[in-house]
C-alpha cells in the first residue's frame, strides 16, 4: 500500500511534467512585454527602471538571461526606459528625456531617449 501510493504520486507529477512542457503560466505578462521589446534593444544595453522595480528579480533574471541586458534604477544616459503601467512616470526629474516606443505591451510601457537635435 505505502508504495503504491507513492508510484501514483510520483507518475501524476511525470503526467502533469509532461502536459505542460514548454508551457508557462507564471509572469505571463511580463514574458510577453520582454519579448516585445526584444526587437528594439541589443545586447549588454542598460534599461533604466523606477525603484519600485528594483526588488522585481524574476525581471531582472529575465533581462539577463533571454538577452544579456541589465536593468538600473541609476539614470546614466540609459538609451531605453522600463515604466510600470500603473504608475506615474512623470514624477522622475529624468522622465522628460525620454519618449514612449509604440509597441504592444501589457505590464510595462517602455520609452527610449529622445534625440536632440
Amino acid at each position: 500500500v505505502k508504495y503504491s501510493i507513492s508510484c501514483i504520486v510520483l507518475l501524476t507529477a511525470i503526467t502533469l511534467n509532461v502536459i505542460n512542457f514548454g508551457k508557462f503560466s507564471r509572469d505571463k505578462e511580463t514574458l510577453h512585454d520582454i519579448h516585445a521589446i526584444e526587437h528594439i534593444i541589443s545586447h549588454n544595453d542598460i534599461i533604466l527602471i523606477p525603484n519600485s522595480l528594483s526588488d522585481e528579480y524574476s525581471l531582472h533574471e529575465y533581462f539577463s538571461r533571454y538577452f544579456d541586458v541589465k536593468l538600473s534604477t541609476q539614470e546614466n544616459a540609459n538609451k531605453y526606459m522600463l515604466f510600470p503601467k500603473d504608475e506615474n512616470p512623470n514624477d522622475y526629474q529624468w522622465f522628460s528625456k525620454y519618449q514612449k516606443v509604440d509597441i504592444s505591451t501589457k505590464k510595462y510601457d517602455f520609452f527610449e531617449l529622445k534625440i536632440e537635435n
